[in-house]
């Protein structure tokens, strides 16, 4: 698992570096990376967590001002939100 994780932090694009800085330090200079805990005390979902961070802390963030008029609308989140975060916890779970 640390080789497939290497490869993910090695492929990941400058933009991300920002959500990195706990992952890696960016040497300056001739430059460089460097890792800022052993590969084996990194998870997925460490990379996870970094180059995908969530807005509130949810994964699925669907229709946010629904119609109350309209049959759907209405009852969207009471009928998917919980499931929706059941599976986002299972999924992190996993990565862990």
């Amino acid at each position: 698992m640390g080789s497939s994780i290497m490869g993910i932090l090695c492929s990941i694009r400058s933009k991300y570096v920002v959500f990195l800085r706990w992952l890696i330090n960016v040497i300056r200079g001739t430059g460089g990376i460097e890792l800022t805990r052993d590969l084996k005390d990194i998870t997925f979902y460490d990379v996870y967590q970094a180059i995908e961070p969530l807005e509130d802390g949810d994964l699925f963030r669907f229709h946010e001002s629904p119609n109350p008029e309209c049959p759907v609308g209405r009852n969207i989140h009471s009928l998917l939100d919980d499931k929706l975060k059941s599976i986002q916890e299972a999924m992190e779970s996993e990565m862990k």
